[in-house]
């Protein structure tokens, strides 16, 4: 792939943010859970849909949250399951990339655990077992 390919999929991709962006959603229900010790903020979407944050479980499993949104987004079969909510966090609202629940067992069987510690994989088994 030559520079120009390379500058034309980074806008391709800049203008997908932004749509996907745009589409804010205002979830009915926010709760933090805790799992395995560990907390996970869950949400019901306008259309009475579960989700997950991403920025928890990135944070449990010790994975960048902006590259998994990027995976999400190159995984064809999940890529629509990937919404932005508008969180209620210490500091304010804040919008974050959330998974429909539905989604998340896929995302996390294609997660590399070769390259995982050992604690981020037994909390990977943990989320993929329940």
């Amino acid at each position: 792939m030559d520079k120009q390919d390379d500058q034309e999929n980074k806008r391709h991709q800049s203008k997908e943010e932004e749509e996907q962006e745009s589409q804010i959603l205002i979830p009915i229900v926010q709760e933090t859970i805790m799992f395995h010790g560990k907390p996970l903020v869950v949400v019901r979407l306008p259309n009475s849909e579960p989700g997950v944050v991403l920025r928890w479980i990135c944070e449990n499993l010790h994975l960048d949250t902006q590259g998994q949104v990027q995976r999400i987004q190159r995984t064809e079969v999940i890529a629509d399951d990937l919404v932005y909510t508008r969180v209620q966090t210490e500091g304010g609202p804040q919008v974050m990339p959330t998974l429909i629940l539905f989604s998340v067992p896929y995302w996390l069987a294609t997660i590399d655990t070769r390259r995982m510690d050992t604690v981020s994989y037994t909390h990977l088994r943990a989320h993929e077992t329940g």
